[in-house]
Parts: C-alpha cells; structure tokens; sequence
C-alpha cells in the first residue's frame, strides 16, 4: 500500500511558496475589476481521461478511457463562475456512471490447443465536486490571475471485475470493490496568458488536504475567443493520496479535455 505520509508538509511549502510568488504581483496588478455589475460565465466540457489507482488492500487498477466510453451510463461535466469587481465564486462539476461486462475467448493453434476465456466486469458511480471564491490580483492586456480557496468532494463507488480461464483451469480472479467519500480543503490560483486578441493559454492548480492526505488538480492548455464565448482544449490531471481509513489508497485521473465557456 502506497501512502502519503508527508501529505501536510507538502502542502505547507506549497502554501508558502505560492504566497510568496504571489505578493510581488499584488502591486502590479490592473485594477480592470471596477464595475459593480456580476459577469457570469458557464461551461460544458468532455473530460477524456484514464482512471488508475490502488486498493488499501494492495490491489491496483487501470481504466483507459476506452473503457469508460464503451461502459458508459450517464455523465455530466459542467462549471459555472460569478464575478462582481475582484471577488468570483466558481464551482466545478463531475458526474459519471459506468456499468457493463465484457467476455471474450481464444482458442491457441494446434492439436493440443487450449481455450482461453476473460470476463471483466465494471460498476463504477463518481462524483467531484469543486466550490470555491477567488480574488483577483493580476489583470492585464497579457494576463489575469487569481487566487483561490475553497473545498472539494469526492464520491466513488467502483467494483472491478476480471476472471481469466485457461482451459478448465481459472488462473486468475480478482475484484475490487470501494465505496466512500471524501471532503478536503484547497488553495490555488487560476487564470490565462492572452497570446493575442482571440487565442489564449488558460491554466489552473490546486492543491488540498482533509478527508485525504493530499489532493491536487492542475490544468493548461490553450482557448480561442468568439463573440459568443470560447473553446477551450486542455490537459487536465487530479491526484489524491488517502489515509487508511478510506478504501483506496491513492488515484490518478487524467486526460485531455474539449469544452465550451458561455458569457453572459
């Protein structure tokens, strides 16, 4: 089992470091954020990633995204952002529910071939919830920047299952079943690099603890501005470590990511 034992120290170099880089640009900020009126924006986009991990009791896993769009239910993958002068509030949702089994068989050549057989079975109920407000201190012609806080939660619900046969003789059966949720603080900055009037490099990090020894998210790629709002392609990666107490012992999802951010 792997586990972060220095998760909180960690964290607190990240805090100090990201505080100190952030009291420089204080001063040099643009303050563009004036108005009184609230801006508000929204989001869908389609998260492609890879889910791997490992169990508390030792047992890893690793789900390309190839097998969660052949296994999908439902999913929904959303934010929206209020803004009013330097102060936002923002949240960030995901949904995900995949269900299915595969079966498949091979029989080796020759006369003393033997036949092959694999099940696999996935369930799998996911939701990652981000909530947070920010404060704007960089807001340039070339930049915005903005520091964040606030929580995530975390819900898995997973059960795995594989079963390999060689002849009449099953070489390997293994499952894996985990349920439970986490809370965590977070802290962290997001914002973009304008490139020119209509392309952008947009970019997010956050890094927490709570319910989990260590969280962090972090997030860039590039944007383009139409009238109506913008598309977005970036790559996005979510890591948690856990304590004992929860049933996995760390997860790594990742993957590219294409949405569309509405104005209004």
């Amino acid at each position: 089992m792997k586990k972060c034992v220095s998760g909180n120290r960690v964290l607190s170099g990240i805090m100090v470091a990201l505080l100190s880089l952030m009291t420089p640009l204080t001063s040099n900020a643009a303050d563009t954020y004036n108005s009184d009126d609230w801006e508000y924006n929204a989001s869908i986009y389609m998260w492609m990633p890879g889910m791997k991990g490992e169990t508390n009791s030792g047992a890893d896993f690793d789900i390309d995204f190839g097998t969660l769009l052949d296994n999908l239910k439902m999913t929904f993958m959303g934010a929206f952002e209020a803004r009013n002068g330097d102060w936002s509030l923002f949240t960030d949702v995901i949904y995900l529910n995949l269900g299915g089994s595969k079966s498949g068989s091979v029989t080796g050549d020759g006369p003393f071939g033997l036949h092959r057989g694999r099940d696999i079975n996935i369930g799998l109920k996911n939701w990652i919830i981000t909530l947070a407000g920010g404060y704007n201190i960089v807001d340039s012609e070339k930049s915005r920047l903005d520091i964040i806080a606030g929580t995530r939660y975390f819900y898995i619900d997973l059960d795995l299952g594989l079963k390999i046969d060689v002849g009449p003789v099953r070489i390997f059966d293994r499952s894996v079943s985990v349920s439970d949720h986490v809370w965590d603080a977070i802290i962290g900055v997001k914002g973009h690099v304008n490139i020119d009037a209509n392309w952008y490099l947009p970019y997010y990090f956050d890094i927490g603890a709570g319910g989990s020894d260590l969280t962090l998210q972090a997030m860039a790629g590039v944007g383009y501005k139409f009238d109506w709002g913008d598309v977005l392609l970036t790559y996005r990666y979510l890591h948690y470590d856990y304590d004992s107490d929860f049933p996995l012992a760390n997860l790594d999802v990742s993957g590219p990511l294409l949405g569309a951010k509405f104005r209004f």
